[in-house]
């Protein structure tokens, strides 16, 4: 979720003042245009709800590369992108508009859970709103910190028949396993794992350095600031870089050009150094070698599993020296993108979609 303080569109769409009713509803329409056009088609659709319209690339690529995933592998369904700023201000619209066959998408990431509630309460919201739809809920990382948010989610997610879970991590795919049963819950890679991008030939050069600063951050033997010296002190230019936005909204038609536009960031940079999950995954469909530090819900490490076997994204062992480290990654690349693993994965996601579904 956003992570870098509450932006103007949040604090007007969270107001429960009377006279900002219709600015928040305004703001809501005139963001999602397009949302308002295609709520109105006939068909069947795919309704994937909870899309950012924040800073944080990582999400807006999780949304791209689930709309397209979901778009190529369901051509009979009409795609609907459903804003959390749109389903926050414009709920009875949706509702008015969603038929019994439609079915329910929460996009994934990792917000569900007790570290980013406003999201959690929104899920809350979805599961217990709409009975009679399949949910289906794409990779997720579910992380509680509190028993009692804890309880009050698996009551919850457990009261609804319909609700299935796509689960990016070991730890909550056996969470809601033990929760829901496996026939709700299958374990796959982030989405954007799958996002097909065209690498291109480039001169890389510079370490790139990209690290949180929030409530996901966990403190390792070694800081930010030690690891930017070491590179200075080795005679590598280091250059920050992020994968949140400056601008603190982001129109939903304009996310595929700010995504893009990092991978070639990332792409042209000779090692990235970062805590942030979609950082790592940008690296690793650019074929930039990666070492990477854990977060908090354990979401990096999680991801790396899948990812472990390429040999130039590296978890940070803090048994090792950073030179060894280092070294071991500094100039290795993979030329090729063809991670079987998670190919395999997503076809066989495909197909236990369509069976919740009831295809």
């Amino acid at each position: 979720m956003a992570d870098n303080g509450v932006t103007l569109i949040e604090k007007i769409s969270s107001s429960n003042n009377f006279l900002l009713n219709a600015v928040k509803k305004g703001v809501a329409v005139f963001s999602n245009p397009q949302t308002m056009f295609q709520i109105r088609k006939k068909g069947k659709k795919i309704f994937l709800l909870l899309t950012p319209q924040y800073n944080n690339l990582g999400d807006h690529a999780i949304a791209l590369s689930s709309v397209e995933w979901l778009q190529e592998n369901f051509p009979e369904y009409s795609v609907v992108d459903i804003t959390c700023n749109y389903y926050k201000n414009l709920k009875k619209t949706f509702s008015r508009f969603l038929n019994e066959d439609d079915v329910i998408c929460i996009t994934g990431g990792g917000f569900m859970g007790d570290m980013w509630m406003t999201a959690e309460n929104m899920v809350r919201d979805i599961i217990c709103s709409y009975r009679n739809n399949k949910i289906i809920v794409m990779p997720q990382t579910v992380y509680f910190q509190s028993d009692g948010e804890k309880r009050i989610s698996q009551e919850i997610y457990t009261s609804n028949k319909n609700v299935y879970f796509a689960l990016r991590d070991k730890d909550s795919y056996s969470l809601l396993k033990d929760w829901l049963g496996e026939e709700k819950v299958i374990y796959v890679p982030d989405i954007v794992m799958a996002f097909r991008y065209n690498r291109h030939e480039v001169q890389r050069k510079n370490i790139g350095i990209c690290f949180r600063e929030d409530v996901e951050k966990v403190d390792y033997d070694i800081k930010k600031e030690d690891i930017v010296a070491f590179f200075v002190n080795h005679n590598k230019q280091v250059k920050e870089i992020s994968t949140l936005l400056k601008m603190p909204f982001v129109f939903t038609g304009t996310r595929k050009r700010y995504v893009y536009r990092k991978l070639k960031e990332i792409e042209q940079l000779e090692l990235v150094v970062t805590n942030r999950l979609h950082c790592m995954i940008f690296s690793y469909l650019c074929g930039t070698p990666c070492l990477a530090f854990d977060n908090r819900s354990h979401k990096v490490s999680g991801g790396w599993e899948w990812l472990k076997d390429s040999g130039y994204i590296r978890m940070y062992d803090s048994g090792l020296s950073l030179k060894q480290q280092i070294d071991v990654l500094i100039g290795c690349k993979d030329d090729s993108l063809n991670n079987i693993k998670v190919i395999n994965k997503y076809k066989e996601f495909a197909k236990i979609f369509k069976k919740w579904m009831g295809e």
